[in-house]
Parts: C-alpha cells; structure tokens; sequence
C-alpha cells in the first residue's frame, strides 16, 4: 500500500518524517509532501487524491488534519469520490482530535492499524455560512478561542509554535470582552452575552481540556459547552476541571447535546485551531462520513 504523507514543513523537517516512516513502511510505499508558503495541506490533498492517492497520512497537528480532511470530504461530496482514507501522526503545536480517537504518536501504531484494517466512521462538523461550507473534525468555538488563534498567527515567526500558541491564550485571556451572541440549539432560543461558545465532536481542545466529556465521534450529535457572562477569575478558577474531565457547575455556564446549532452575534470562529467565518453560521453533522485509521474501540 503506497502512502502519501502530508507534513507541515514549519513543523517538522522531511529528514524527521522520513526516519518516523521509512523504517515502517519502506521507502518505496511513502511519497512525502512538504506544505509550502503557497501550499497548502488542503491543496497537497487535492493534488494527491487528482492523481489517484487513496491513503492519506496527515502529520501535524489539529490544523493540518482539519486541511487533509477537508480536502478528503470535499472530493467524497462533491466529487463522488470514494475509498479514501487518513491516517493520522500527531506532531504539531495542538493534538487534541489524537486524544478523543485514542490515536498514538508511534508509527508503529500507525502500521499495526493499517495493516490489520482498523478503519474507524467517524462523524463530522459542517459550518456553513452565507452558503460556503467548512467541515471541522475535533471542534469550533465563537468568541474567546477565535480571538487567542488570531493572536497566534500575529506572532512573530521567532517565537516557536507552542510558545506563540501559550502567548496567544494569555493575551486573549487578559484582554478579551464577552460578546452578545444568540444561540439556537436545536430550536431552543438563548440570548446573552458569552465569553465563548464551543461547539465539540470530540471530547478536548486547547491541549487537553475536555470541554465534551460525554462526547462521542459517532453518535450522529454534537456537544455544546457555553460559557456565558463570566469574569476572568472565573474563568480561570474552572480550567482545573476541565483538566480533569469533569463537568462545570456554574450559573452561567451550560451544556446541551444537539444535532443543529445556529449562532448570531459579532464574534469570530475557529475550526480546528484555524481561523473561520465570523458569525453567523449553522452548524450540523454528517453522520460516519470520514474513514480514519485508529482503534475500532474508541
């Protein structure tokens, strides 16, 4: 089986990827793309899966897989497409899909689910405003988290992934401003102002803080966790629990488990650690649409 292994190029030399693969897989079954300044992981995808690719092996982090990935579903749906597959190796600045599909950071780990065809349906996020569609994989937020990814990616290139990703999140958490927002869930109408509003398939985000702890990655629904009108004290006095996997009794804090969500306000979104469309969007899923390698039992 020939794999086409996309890598972010900041991230990671082609001299490190090759001696995580090659041992693996051998030489001749890897074909290695670098995203460039003008490439994209989504572009590299495009050219891959044109050209006949089918098993695709994302190596970054929450980003590149979201690119690979929405490359994969954009030519499964509107394209007719089929028989495609991602792989995922987790080196980038944010793995927080890995820790919901108990995916490892081992290549070794990576052949043993290939080789024995441990392919997992998995369900996706579809964010669509004024008639454009985005997918996500892991999650999206509105308000405070789009606000620390902007931050991020106005860091100076000298300062390293993690440490820009931990500057952002400071500077967002010191100078945000909560935001009137309208939610619609499923229906159900609620107005306020929010500090953030998360939108989960998987269970983390921000490295590691479960935000769904009852998510799940194909049960056809999505996690909503709102945080309302908090302070930054607040705030912050709750991150320990969402370290630890448990649910937040707040006041003004709630979370619901959906199938539909619409959201108004004049908030900016992430998807996947990425920049998205400012509001307002809809937001549903697609039931076990993408083929991932990873453990059958999640």
């Amino acid at each position: 089986m020939s794999l086409d292994i996309i890598y972010h190029s900041r991230r990671i030399s082609e001299a490190k990827i090759r001696k995580k693969f090659v041992p693996e897989f051998g030489e001749e079954n890897c074909r290695f793309h670098a995203t460039t300044a003008s490439k994209s992981s989504y572009d590299i995808a495009l050219e891959v899966i044109n050209g006949g690719g089918r098993t695709l092996i994302a190596c970054g982090g929450d980003g590149t897989l979201n690119e690979v990935a929405n490359a994969i579903l954009d030519m499964q749906i509107k394209e007719g497409i089929e028989g495609i597959r991602i792989g995922v190796l987790p080196v980038g600045t944010a793995n927080d899909f890995v820790k919901s599909a108990n995916i490892s950071k081992d290549p070794r780990k990576l052949k043993e689910l290939i080789d024995s065809n441990s392919v997992f349906q998995m369900d996706v996020g579809l964010l669509t405003h004024n008639k454009v569609t985005h997918y996500f994989i892991n999650a999206m937020d509105a308000g405070m988290g789009a606000d620390a990814i902007g931050n991020v990616q106005s860091m100076p290139r000298w300062i390293g992934g993690k440490s820009a990703y931990k500057l952002g999140i400071v500077k967002s958490l010191m100078t945000y401003k909560n935001r009137r927002m309208r939610l619609v869930l499923d229906g159900e109408v609620v107005d306020g102002f929010f500090r953030m509003v998360i939108v989960s398939n998987g269970r983390f985000i921000g490295e590691g803080h479960c935000v769904a702890p009852g998510g799940c990655l194909d049960d056809g629904l999505l996690e909503v966790l709102s945080v309302g009108d908090v302070t930054l004290f607040d705030y912050i006095k709750q991150l320990p629990r969402l370290k630890r996997a448990e649910y937040i009794n707040h006041p003004q804090v709630f979370y619901r488990t959906v199938r539909e969500v619409e959201l108004f306000g004049d908030a900016l979104t992430e998807l996947d650690g990425e920049y998205g469309p400012p509001l307002p969007v809809k937001i549903t899923v697609l039931p076990k649409v993408l083929s991932v390698y990873a453990p059958i039992e999640l």
